[in-house]
């Protein structure tokens, strides 16, 4: 079963490389986000399956905020 995900990292490397990963497995990566705030935007537009989330984001909401 292929996957909708997000991903949500603030180093842009580590972004990326985990994206990759996910596309790699034949998921579909819906939207990558740099910080909380950017993912809880961008969830409420597409819905997701499955989200990567780093749990220290910065300023803002962390990964675990953005679960909730």
């Amino acid at each position: 079963m292929n996957l909708r995900v997000a991903v949500v990292e603030d180093e842009p490397l580590m972004r990326l490389a985990i994206a990759s990963a996910v596309r790699l497995a034949r998921h579909e990566v819906v939207f990558e986000a740099g910080s909380g705030a950017q993912a809880v935007g961008l969830a409420k537009q597409h819905p997701v399956d499955a989200a990567i989330l780093d749990l220290h984001l910065g300023e803002g909401p962390t990964g675990l905020d953005v679960a909730r």
